[in-house]
């Protein structure tokens, strides 16, 4: 049995669903957007389960587009030099 591979524009839209969700729960609570900078957004305690999983979905979209992008080559040579024995 064949796994469907999603097509970048499906992972696109996922993506920015996600993140639609989670925007609108930072807007609501007034909490800034995520950033490296040392005063952004520390950790999600006060996320419900819908935003939680919005981020779980958009790691694994974010995840499979970033694999996609790079191609079964690229993909194969970075996860083979990013494993340790």
């Amino acid at each position: 049995m064949e796994l469907k591979t999603p097509s970048l524009k499906e992972l696109a839209s996922t993506i920015s669903s996600q993140i639609s969700i989670i925007d609108d729960f930072l807007e609501k609570n007034a909490l800034p957007q995520p950033s490296f900078a040392p005063y952004g957004l520390r950790n999600w305690e006060g996320a419900d389960g819908q935003v939680q999983a919005a981020r779980m979905h958009l790691i694994e979209a974010a995840t499979d587009i970033l694999h996609l992008a790079m191609g079964p080559s690229d993909y194969m040579k970075f996860n083979t030099l990013t494993v340790s024995p």
